[in-house]
């Protein structure tokens, strides 16, 4: 097995990880676009136990993750610690990705959502399998702070690539060479999708290189690892960061279907799937365009003070949706998203970066790397907030008062609800994560003295 040498990275070996960024977001964000208007607006399951059925996988996947680092960090073999994870998982995931997007016809809704239910469990088990090993293997390809954001920005602009694909996937649906209707032409969209994943989940099994040297460390025990983790303040603070930058915005993104299609097109899911396609690729050109100026501000500014920034642009961005999305100029609604894209993009490149920071923070303190049990316990942390986030966004739906159904029709009681959370919700919670941020101890001077005492470290050992 090839092993890479600490602080030096190939761009090739970059590229080939950022594809597997562009898996995770085939993963994440087609569920998002497609969950509720196939199963609920399509087929008329009630959006709460499609809330339920995408976040209790996603809670499931939050207890199975540190387990899944914990195996990955221990692991021993001639392939490495991480990829023969990360094959097992992302075939599977492909597979059960094509599965998720072909429901039974001519059943019971119970059977549907059970369907569902079951297929997402297996699925998001599956992409856990390849994601927690493969945000370990990110995490210790490179020990140069400024590499790692770098690296950090290739993926954000692979996650952006992705974004111009994804948000489409629902309109893709309707083409008739696919299907008479959405649910056919969904089947098709899975069976693409299925593909995709396994094809750019591969690359970085095949190219990305590890570390021997992490091999030959002692076995460490699996509470006691998990303790350090919470007790590891910078680790702490980074994961509230992420998940109150996005957990206002992902508990309500959901009614943003239900805006566009019953306020601004006045029940069309046709139109408003076309417009949620420009939304997304808008948010995801955005994107492409601010990471590499992002990355030439991490060269000069501190990361803190940048992601700061950012989260206030997106805070303007959710809030100008109030209006920005209006049935008089619906494509309006793009200048909202394109404010909020930067921001989010910074939020991504900035976190992740820390994550890698942190491992580093926690060698030094322990002597053993642990980017496994660190990357899975944020993904248990960050998932479990996620999916309280979508659980709630169906029930919020719900308690709305939306009709569901192919010919559902709403009241202006129940849009005006719809409205006020969609743009109140989000500008309240990054408000949060701002004033958490602040406390962010890992500055650009400290990593460079946690540095050099590792490498005074390892010099030593030889």
């Amino acid at each position: 097995m090839k092993t890479s040498v600490p602080g030096k990275i190939k761009s090739r070996e970059m590229l080939a990880f950022a594809n597997g960024r562009f898996t995770e977001a085939l993963i994440q964000n087609t569920i998002q676009v497609l969950a509720l208007p196939i199963y609920s607006i399509g087929l008329g399951i009630n959006p709460g136990l499609i809330g339920l059925a995408i976040s209790l996988p996603r809670l499931w996947e939050a207890v199975t993750d540190p387990y899944i680092g914990y195996f990955s960090d221990n692991f021993r073999s001639k392939y490495g610690r991480r990829k023969p994870f990360m094959v097992a998982g992302v075939i599977l995931a492909g597979l059960f990705y094509a599965l998720l997007w072909s429901p039974p016809t001519g059943m019971g809704s119970t059977v549907v959502f059970l369907y569902f239910l079951v297929i997402s469990l297996s699925f998001y088990t599956a992409a856990a399998v390849y994601l927690v090993p493969y945000y370990a293997l990110g995490n210790e390809l490179t020990s140069d702070p400024q590499l790692r954001s770098k690296l950090m920005t290739f993926c954000a602009v692979f996650i952006s690539v992705a974004g111009l694909m994804t948000p489409w996937a629902y309109n893709l649906s309707f083409v008739p060479y696919f299907g008479t209707n959405e649910i056919e032409g969904v089947r098709v969209i899975g069976i693409i999708g299925g593909t995709l994943i396994i094809i750019t989940g591969m690359l970085p099994c095949l190219i990305c290189k590890e570390r021997l040297t992490a091999q030959t460390q002692p076995k460490f025990h699996f509470l006691t690892a998990m303790k350090n983790a919470f007790r590891t303040r910078p680790f702490v603070i980074l994961c509230s960061v992420y998940i109150l930058g996005l957990f206002g915005i992902l508990l309500v993104s959901p009614l943003a279907f239900y805006v566009g299609t019953y306020y601004m097109f006045d029940g069309d899911k046709a139109a408003m799937s076309k417009l949620y396609g420009w939304l997304g690729s808008s948010w995801a050109l955005t994107s492409i365009i601010a990471s590499p100026f992002i990355y030439w501000l991490i060269k000069y500014f501190e990361k803190k003070t940048i992601l700061i920034a950012s989260l206030i642009l997106v805070l303007i961005g959710q809030a100008s949706q109030w209006w920005l999305f209006t049935p008089s100029h619906p494509y309006y609604s793009i200048i909202s998203f394109v404010l909020s894209s930067p921001g989010i993009i910074s939020l991504h490149i900035i976190i992740y970066s820390w994550l890698a920071d942190v491992c580093d923070y926690d060698y030094l303190q322990s002597g053993l790397r642990r980017e496994g049990l660190f990357s899975a316990v944020y993904g248990l942390i960050v998932k479990a907030a996620f999916a309280l986030a979508i659980f709630c966004s169906g029930i919020i739906i719900s308690i709305a008062g939306v009709n569901t159904g192919q010919d559902a029709v709403q009241s202006p009681e129940v849009i005006l609800r719809l409205r006020l959370l969609f743009s109140i919700v989000p500008p309240i919670v990054i408000v949060i994560a701002i004033a958490v941020a602040v406390g962010y101890p890992l500055t650009r001077k400290r990593m460079a003295e946690i540095q050099r005492t590792l490498e005074q470290r390892e010099t030593a050992s030889l």
